[in-house]
């Protein structure tokens, strides 16, 4: 970061429960092992190389105030803290700024809180599918809701908030399209492709976030990064790299792109 420029840490990590460790970074008083027990994937959190990582940029931001500050994300759907494949952080956030801007239009989002906080990708497809097709509905009308009241809802609260809100409420319409890709019979390898995707706009949202000239460090398995389409069922699994490659124009005779990426394989 000193020697090259870099600001900006995305990991394969859930972006909802992400939010925590973006916090304590910019200098929140947060304990730092809630940080790393839910603003992470466990195996992260668990790392020390990782939580060495995140105590020198928080120490950075804190020692260098006025400079660009450092920023750390989870650009992966789903959540840590619920096993790994909830929607319920991102619809509980979004949620939670609907409930300060507009608390009455809140309160009928009752059953969409607790469908995701009790059923995962997996208990998903144990529903009727009356009740998918409400949770993607539901999920569908939290986020034109959030959508189309931004320049209201911004002034009674702050860009910032509505921007982590707006992409919390994205997020859970992702998770439900990740959810019905995944419960529909054969349809695994969609189901995969629908969270690559998500990986990859989430990525994008973080470039655009840190402006023109950001350089990001992506952190993440093999499988996300490489280009290279791997053979599923009936359709061929692409991965987060593959997506971001053609939304940024990245390839072979692809003019040079306005963001630098650097890539950890693990």
């Amino acid at each position: 970061m000193e020697n090259l420029g870099f600001t900006a840490f995305a990991f394969e990590t859930p972006f909802a429960d992400a939010a925590l460790a973006y916090r304590y970074v910019a200098g929140e008083d947060i304990p730092e092992d809630k940080v790393f027990c839910y603003g992470m994937s466990p195996m992260f959190g668990g790392w020390k190389e990782t939580q060495d990582l995140l105590r020198w940029m928080r120490e950075y931001n804190l020692s260098n105030k006025g400079e660009k500050p450092l920023h750390f994300y989870g650009v992966d759907i789903g959540s840590a803290a619920y096993g790994g494949n909830s929607a319920y952080p991102a619809v509980k956030a979004a949620l939670d700024y609907l409930a300060a801007v507009d608390p009455g239009y809140s309160h009928g989002f009752a059953w969409l809180l607790e469908t995701a906080e009790t059923q995962d990708l997996f208990g998903f497809k144990a529903l009727n599918p009356e009740s998918q097709k409400r949770f993607l509905w539901e999920a569908t009308r939290l986020y034109n809701r959030i959508s189309y009241m931004g320049p209201h809802d911004a002034a009674l609260t702050s860009a910032e908030a509505y921007q982590w809100a707006l992409r919390s409420a994205y997020l859970a319409v992702f998770s439900a399209r990740w959810f019905a890709g995944y419960a529909e019979a054969g349809c695994e390898d969609l189901s995969d492709n629908i969270r690559e995707l998500c990986m990859a706009e989430n990525i994008n949202w973080v470039l655009e976030r840190e402006g023109p000239g950001a350089r990001l460090v992506y952190h993440s398995h093999n499988q996300h990064i490489s280009r290279e389409r791997r053979m599923g069922g009936y359709l061929q699994t692409v991965s987060a790299m593959f997506f971001l490659s053609h939304r940024l124009g990245i390839g072979r005779h692809a003019p040079a792109t306005e963001y630098t990426l650097s890539l950890i394989h693990i």
